[in-house]
């Protein structure tokens, strides 16, 4: 059947701040269904964590429905429908033209990837957290290594930080 995922962002105590439902991107919730470079979902969030976005170096994670319990003894996928009057939802937030970014840039461990190297989008695979794998091609022990990290887009590389060599293919 497959898992399903959110897109949450985390404040800087860890705690949920927001969420994305994938469906109002016209995509869907399984992970196979909104990683590609030019997923509408991915592409907005992508603008979320750009300089001109509401969350521009925050903690993300794409957190999927089987993870393990993390405030209040649920996980971050199933928190946000339990209290949906207390965090915000965020749908159509975007532009009519999304700018392009091409690094995503780790500043937790000062580090970035060069997304136009990759066939399947670096972010969610990178950010996701579960406890099933969603993904098991090259690069799959680098998945889920940015969860929870503050994260954002960039044109420019942030200077001493290392590149993160991944090449995800379908």
């Amino acid at each position: 059947m497959g898992q399903k995922f959110k897109v949450v962002f985390l404040s800087e105590q860890g705690d949920l701040r927001s969420f994305v439902i994938t469906w109002a991107y016209q995509c869907g919730e399984k992970l196979r269904e909104h990683w590609s470079i030019d997923s509408p979902l991915v592409r907005a969030i992508e603008f979320l964590l750009s300089p001109q976005g509401i969350f521009y170096k925050s903690r993300l994670v794409w957190a999927g429905d089987d993870a393990l319990p993390e405030l209040e003894g649920v996980n971050f996928y199933d928190i946000g429908d339990m209290y949906e009057n207390r965090y915000k939802r965020y749908y159509q937030l975007l532009p009519a033209e999304l700018p392009e970014y091409r690094f995503i840039v780790n500043h937790t461990k000062r580090m970035y990837v060069d997304k136009l190297n990759n066939g399947i989008h670096p972010l969610p695979l990178l950010t996701y957290q579960s406890e099933s794998d969603e993904y098991d091609g090259q690069g799959k022990d680098l998945c889920r290594t940015w969860a929870k990290d503050i994260i954002s887009m960039e044109n420019f590389v942030p200077a001493h930080y290392e590149e993160l060599k991944c090449s995800f293919t379908a």
